[in-house]
């Protein structure tokens, strides 16, 4: 399997020569530099394992609930966001179904899909990632815990 690893910039991508001779595109983001040991060895995993897959993206299980997540009316009065359940904002947390959100410390596409149109297209696998491994920078204080963490781990 041939892979490419794209790292793409903020200020945008120049074209890469014959890009499309590879088999695997790797998308890491800028903003989750610090990535757990193994991640990309784990994702490429993930798709040779699983044939069907479009693609593989990094994951973790939702800690905000989005059935616990209330919608401001104009009136100023709120209902559920969620609108397919009735009052799920009351379920019991046991209860309630397993979420994941994708994290964006990776993302590994096979080469057909984006041919395709897509960077995820219909079939993707999740990468499960602990909440502790995902350093998102987007603020001060962001970019502050991520070097906490970089130093506390050497």
């Amino acid at each position: 399997m041939k892979i490419i690893t794209i790292i793409p910039a903020r200020g945008g991508s120049k074209s890469l020569p014959r890009k499309n001779i590879f088999d695997v595109y790797i998308l890491l983001r800028p903003t989750s530099p610090l990535r757990p040991p193994g991640l990309i060895e784990k994702a490429l995993k993930i798709l040779e394992e699983n044939i069907d897959a479009t693609s593989v993206r990094s994951m973790a299980i939702v800690k905000e609930h989005p059935y616990r997540v209330w919608r401001q009316n104009g009136d100023k009065s709120v209902c559920g966001f969620i609108e397919a359940e009735e009052e799920p904002y009351n379920i019991p947390r046991q209860d309630l179904p397993e979420l994941l959100f994708q994290t964006g410390d990776i993302e590994v596409i096979r080469r057909e899909t984006i041919i395709n149109g897509s960077i995820s297209g219909a079939c993707v696998y999740p990468l499960i990632i602990n909440h502790e491994e995902m350093i998102d920078i987007d603020s001060q204080s962001d970019f502050d815990r991520a070097e906490k963490f970089n130093v506390n781990k050497q």
